[in-house]
């Protein structure tokens, strides 16, 4: 598993089909569960857009 960065979004790369084969974009996305296909040169990147999140600890005050 490879993690990229591409203007400040990171992804995870989950595989890799020729831009020569038959395959759609929604074809790629459904072999590989991903969100996401990028393409660079001749090869297309399954890939799946990391989500960055920040969490707050809220104070509980006693109520369950």
């Amino acid at each position: 598993m490879k993690v990229i960065h591409i203007d400040g979004d990171m992804y995870i790369l989950r595989g890799s089909v020729s831009t020569k084969s038959s395959y759609s974009i929604d074809q790629i996305k459904r072999m590989y569960g991903v969100d996401t296909v990028l393409r660079q040169a001749d090869v297309w990147w399954a890939a799946e857009k990391i989500i960055e999140a920040e969490f707050e600890d809220i104070e509980n005050n006693g109520n369950k």
